[in-house]
């Protein structure tokens, strides 16, 4: 016969509190999750950074990206920003040769770190 236990149930942050950048509700400041790239070291690491509309990186067209960029220095993750009502994907090459293949194989357009657009309301 098998005994069901009851345990006392721990309280854990809502998932949204420990995501990468969040700021939590209590006015704390903000949580990363040990190991995982910030922008600035993407930015350091992988500055040759090329912009795409992310309805082009979706479904089949992200595979065929991922495929394509597997012998690529690219970055494991990448940035986001809006641009005129429309969401872009930054991918981020340490090489520049690599960012130039990537350009000419899906199009996309070169942009500089330091002039990045930003989400609106996000801390500069």
């Amino acid at each position: 016969m098998s005994r069901l236990v009851l345990r006392e149930s721990v309280s854990c942050p809502p998932a949204s509190s420990v995501e990468r950048g969040r700021h939590l509700n209590s006015g704390g400041g903000v949580v990363y999750r040990k190991g995982e790239l910030s922008k600035a070291m993407m930015d350091r690491d992988w500055p040759h950074q090329v912009a795409l509309p992310a309805s082009s990186c979706t479904g089949g067209n992200y595979v065929t990206i991922r495929l394509f960029c597997e012998p690529l220095s690219l970055c494991p993750r990448t940035h986001s920003f809006r641009r005129d009502d429309a969401d872009m994907i930054v991918f981020c090459f340490a090489e520049r040769g690599h960012a130039e293949l990537f350009i000419a194989r899906f199009g996309g357009e070169f942009i500089d770190p330091k002039t990045r657009p930003k989400w609106p309301g996000a801390r500069r």
